[in-house]
């Protein structure tokens, strides 16, 4: 069942003041007001660092909150319930000529949210991966925010 399409999971890195970040930058966020990570990264000279005039949050709890991070392999940030503690011990591995963390699940791909990247997807095509070693149902990997053709999302009902 690797390959495919992956989703966004309502999970949101915090910026250090303990608000939900936005997305990178103001090209490539979740049009969720907050921070923005990265605000001058990939020749972005908007100047913007924040979104404000998107949308609110719904109630916390409804998504995963992360503490702030900059570090994709500070895997001590992970939580228990939404794939990310469940995925066991962490390894770095050589593919494509590329170091790549891997989980204990089938040795699928799996990086927490970072400053830059503040959002969380899962699903067999994280990170560009749709075949091989990284790709699978139980990767995740930290995103931008932004849309793009190879994700989807899937609604769940909370009582």
């Amino acid at each position: 069942m690797s390959g495919g399409s992956w989703e966004y999971v309502m999970a949101i890195m915090l910026d250090e003041q303990g608000t939900p970040m936005s997305g990178r930058n103001s090209t490539q966020n979740s049009g969720f007001n907050g921070h923005f990570g990265c605000p001058s990264c990939d020749n972005n000279t908007s100047g913007l660092i924040e979104l404000t005039d998107g949308y609110e949050w719904p109630e916390k709890k409804y998504f995963e909150k992360y503490s702030f991070n900059t570090l994709s392999y500070n895997y001590q940030s992970r939580i228990l319930g939404d794939a990310t503690g469940e995925m066991g011990t962490f390894e770095k591995v050589i593919y494509m000529s590329v170091e790549r963390d891997i989980g204990s699940w089938y040795s699928d791909f799996g990086t927490v949210v970072v400053s830059d990247g503040p959002l969380l997807a899962r699903g067999t095509w994280v990170s560009g991966y749709s075949t091989g070693t990284d790709a699978g149902m139980a990767s995740f990997a930290y995103t931008y925010g932004q849309e793009d053709v190879g994700g989807t999302f899937r609604i769940i009902l909370t009582p």
